[in-house]
């Protein structure tokens, strides 16, 4: 699978099946916009420890959804 096949945050962060049942993001299916449900980076996001940023706009993630959203246009 390359990387940009990710259907969502969870699987490009590889996320144990554990911290995919408490995330918000998970539970609706929306991995592509995980930022606009952790709301710059809710706790359960730092139970791990490659994601270890002050907000979503340093995660490597939110970049490259951005960047994708505007090469669409």
């Amino acid at each position: 699978m390359q990387r940009d096949d990710f259907i969502g945050c969870w699987e490009f962060w590889e996320c144990t099946e554990e911290a995919k049942s408490k995330c918000p993001v998970y539970k609706v299916k929306d991995g592509k916009r995980c930022w606009i449900y952790t709301h710059n980076l809710t706790p359960f996001v730092w139970s791990n420890p490659k994601k270890n940023f002050k907000s979503c706009t340093e995660c490597p993630w939110y970049k490259k959804m951005q960047i994708k959203t505007r090469t669409k246009k």
